[in-house]
């Protein structure tokens, strides 16, 4: 066998050992043929010198050493991509972590564990992952550890800063724990590292990585890579607390709007009923004053706006606890709108209105107060953001199986990176402030929310600056029950 016919059985078997060919032949052909089959480098035996041969093993190994760092190298972004993949798919970190402490396993060492602190200053093991490739002389049992322990992981909770052994048994004889010296007999790890797995200042927990006497030992660079892995894990945990934290203030958001709307409700109602029939009967008396009567007028508008900003956050929270009720009844939603346009056109100065009411009955199973209050809320959503005037376009028609009810203005419009986020609770674009426009945010989730309990839905089409086009469909009903 001679050297080319070696070199093609060794790329054959896939290994990518440096070849240099040493032959009597100069030909060029011959030397082009063998460097595309794989061979490192080709010298003649003519021209061998010590200088060129020890030249050429110079080149194979660096050639060498930069093919098997490219390949490591590749393995590790593997190693990122995969970590990446399972830490995202879930927010829930006691079941990713474990999830990547066993692709560990499988595409880099060993053994993984990952110990995280507890409130109350206790350590939790939250995810232990050892290799069924390497050999074992008994039942397996990955002993926990203590912040006391002035190795490896009780290390780390000590000083913040990774360790690293290369052996073991050398390097702790004698400071091994009983449980510790088990694990690693029966387990054959040789090498082991831990770091900090931290965020800013606040360590979170420790990775701890090993490998088994018959593999590579972990070396220092390992180590620096599993410090980027113990990072993504870090802001995976961080992700999944601030996430707990945002809900926590939600709900105590949610829950101080509830008891808040539940107790301004009624006294507001008492105050409106009062402040009303003491204009009227002062009125009916004459004993109003000429001059004392707008600031009464005054302060009932005041309080009927008062009301009205608290009835939306009682409706919400009525809809986050599922307590919205409706009283369902045939309602003709054409005749429904030209009531409520009705009550609103002798209010408008700046804005007119365009109505197209399709001529016969458009009737849906639906709560007409509610549906009022869509309607309603619309319609004064159309006048509220086009603050300089202008044309309401408003179009009820039979469409799909059901009725379209479509409120256009010309206003301010919606930004595009608003659109997808105006039904969401107390969410307002960003160029409502700029126009002075005054609002809560609450509106259009509550009329998305009224719609979808009608099994419809609504949708938005709009252009900054543009104005806005709203479309609510409701599905119809053919008979009416009796």
């Amino acid at each position: 066998m001679d050297g080319g016919e070696v070199l093609a059985a060794l790329r054959a078997g896939g290994s990518r050992v440096p070849v240099i060919i040493l032959t009597g032949q100069g030909d060029e052909q011959i030397a082009v043929a063998l460097m595309k089959a794989g061979a490192t480098d080709y010298l003649i035996k003519g021209q061998l010198t010590p200088d060129t041969l020890a030249s050429s093993l110079r080149y194979a190994l660096r050639l060498a050493q930069a093919e098997q760092q490219t390949q490591v190298a590749q393995q590790r972004l593997q190693v990122l991509a995969l970590t990446n993949d399972i830490l995202m798919a879930s927010l829930d970190y006691r079941t990713t972590l474990p999830q990547a402490a066993a692709m560990l396993v499988d595409q880099f060492v060993d053994c993984c564990t990952i110990d995280l602190w507890q409130p109350g200053g206790t350590i939790e093991r939250i995810a232990t992952a050892l290799s069924t490739a390497i050999p074992t002389t008994g039942p397996v049992q990955a002993a926990p550890v203590a912040v006391d322990d002035g190795y490896g992981p009780g290390m780390v909770w000590q000083t913040d800063q990774p360790t690293q052994y290369a052996d073991v048994w050398h390097d702790l004889a004698g400071q091994l724990r009983p449980d510790h010296q088990h694990f690693i007999a029966t387990t054959g790890l040789t090498s082991w590292l831990s770091v900090p797995v931290r965020v800013c200042d606040t360590i979170l927990g420790v990775l701890s990585l090993g490998r088994h006497r018959d593999h590579p030992r972990l070396v220092p660079t390992d180590r620096v890579f599993a410090e980027e892995l113990a990072q993504r894990m870090a802001l995976a945990i961080e992700h999944e607390l601030l996430y707990q934290q945002a809900q926590e203030a939600v709900q105590t958001r949610d829950a101080f709007l509830s008891i808040a709307a539940h107790e301004l409700k009624n006294p507001l109602a008492g105050v409106l009923g009062y402040s009303e029939l003491l204009q009227r009967r002062m009125l009916r008396q004459g004993q109003l004053a000429l001059r004392d009567q707008p600031m009464l007028e005054k302060m009932t508008d005041q309080v009927r706006r008062l009301h009205r900003l608290v009835e939306p956050l009682f409706d919400v929270s009525r809809l986050h606890l599922g307590q919205l009720e409706l009283e369902l009844r045939s309602v003709d939603v054409g005749l429904l709108t030209s009531e409520v346009l009705q009550t609103i056109e002798p209010t408008l100065e700046q804005h007119s209105l365009q109505v197209t009411i399709a001529p016969e009955p458009l009737l849906v199973m639906g709560d007409a107060l509610r549906l009022e209050q869509v309607l309603m809320n619309m319609l004064q959503n159309a006048i509220k953001y086009s603050p300089d005037g202008g044309a309401i376009h408003v179009r009820v028609t039979a469409a799909d199986q059901g009725v379209q009810v479509t409120v256009q203005d010309e206003g301010i419009g919606i930004p595009e990176a608003a659109r997808g986020a105006i039904f969401e609770r107390f969410y307002r674009a960003s160029n409502t402030e700029r126009h002075g426009v005054s609002g809560m945010g609450v509106g259009l989730y509550v009329v998305r929310q009224i719609v979808e309990v009608h099994q419809g839905y609504i949708t938005v089409t709009s252009e900054e600056g543009q104005g806005s086009t709203f479309h609510i469909w409701l599905p119809a009903v053919t008979t009416v029950p009796a």
